[in-house]
C-alpha cells in the first residue's frame, strides 16, 4: 500500500512538472522588460482565436507596425478630462520601440500560437503619478489582423513595488472609453473589444484619417506625423462654455463613483475645471 501511494505521488509530480515544462514552452518571450509588467510573448491561442485558421507565421514590415499602431484611437469622450495630449494610444515613442519586437514576433509565431503584448506607460499629472498598461492579443486570420484589448489605457491602482508584477497587471481598472474606427478597421466584438485592421490600407505608404478625410504620410516620417496631429486638433476643437465645464464636471463625478480616481486626483482636476467657469 506504502509503495503504491508512493507511486501515485511520483507519478502526480511528474505529471505536474510536465504541465508546468510544456506551459513554458508554448510561451516564448521576444521581449520581457525587468518590471515584468512590459513584454511581448508567443502563447497558445484560444479556441475562439483559431476559428477560421490563423495565418502564422507572417512577415510584416517595421513601417507596417507603425502604421497600425499609430492608427489607434480613442474615443472622443477621452478628451473630457485632457489626460492625454492627443487621441492616439500608441504615440511615436511607442511605436518606434514597439515596432521591431512585433516584427519579430510573427515571424515567429506558429499556426496555434498568439502574440500577447503587455505595455506599460508611466504619466504624471499635478505631480501624481498615473501609470496605464494597455494588453492585447494579436493573430493574423484570412479576413485581417486581429487585436484584442484585455486592457485599453488601464490606471494601474497602488504600489507594483509591494504589489508584484501580477497583481498589479490584474488589478489595472479600464477608463471605460472605447476606441474609434479608422478607415481599414473593422469591429468585431465590444468585450473585449477586438479589432480587424485590413492590411491593403496599411502596406507601408500612406492612409487616410477619419477626421480629415486627408492621407496621413507614413508613421515613420516625423514632419508630416506632427501635421498630421495639428490637423486632428483644429478638426476635433473642444468646446469652452460653461455647458462643456459642467459637462466634464460630471464624467469627472462618474470617474470618482466608479472609483476609477482617487479623492486626491478628483480635487485637484475639479480645481482645475472650475477656474474655466
Amino acid at each position: 500500500m506504502f509503495l503504491k501511494r508512493r507511486m501515485i505521488a511520483v507519478l502526480s509530480l511528474a505529471a505536474v512538472l510536465f504541465t508546468a515544462a510544456t506551459a513554458r514552452a508554448a510561451d516564448t518571450y521576444i521581449y520581457k522588460s525587468k518590471n515584468k509588467i512590459d513584454f511581448i510573448k508567443l502563447e497558445k491561442a484560444k479556441k475562439d482565436e483559431k476559428e477560421g485558421g490563423l495565418n502564422h507565421p507572417y512577415t510584416f514590415t517595421a513601417e507596417q507596425w507603425k502604421q497600425v499602431l499609430s492608427s489607434v484611437r480613442f474615443n472622443k469622450k477621452i478628451l473630457i478630462l485632457k489626460d492625454i495630449e492627443n487621441r492616439e494610444l500608441f504615440d511615436e515613442q511607442n511605436t518606434e520601440f514597439l515596432s521591431p519586437y512585433l516584427v519579430e514576433a510573427f515571424q515567429k509565431v506558429k499556426p496555434e500560437q498568439v502574440v500577447t503584448v503587455s505595455y506599460f506607460t508611466r504619466n504624471s499629472h499635478f505631480v501624481i503619478q498615473d501609470d496605464r498598461l494597455t494588453v492585447m492579443r494579436m493573430f493574423l486570420k484570412p479576413d485581417g489582423l486581429h487585436i484584442k484589448f484585455t486592457k485599453v489605457y488601464a490606471k494601474m491602482l497602488g504600489d507594483r513595488t509591494t504589489q508584484g508584477s501580477a497583481a498589479a497587471t490584474s488589478q489595472a481598472r479600464g477608463m471605460r472609453v472605447s476606441l474609434e474606427l479608422q478607415p481599414g478597421q473593422n469591429r468585431v466584438s465590444w468585450d473585449p473589444e477586438e479589432l480587424v485592421f485590413d492590411l491593403s490600407q496599411y502596406t507601408g505608404g500612406v492612409i487616410a484619417t477619419k477626421e480629415t478625410g486627408n492621407k496621413k504620410e507614413k508613421a515613420s516620417a516625423p514632419a508630416p506625423a506632427k501635421e498630421s496631429k495639428k490637423k486632428s486638433a483644429a478638426a476635433e476643437p473642444v468646446s469652452s462654455g460653461e455647458k462643456s465645464v459642467k459637462d466634464r464636471l460630471k464624467e469627472l463625478d462618474d470617474l470618482k463613483k466608479d472609483e476609477m480616481i482617487t479623492d486626491k486626483e478628483y480635487q485637484a482636476k475639479r480645481k482645475e475645471l472650475l477656474k474655466q467657469l
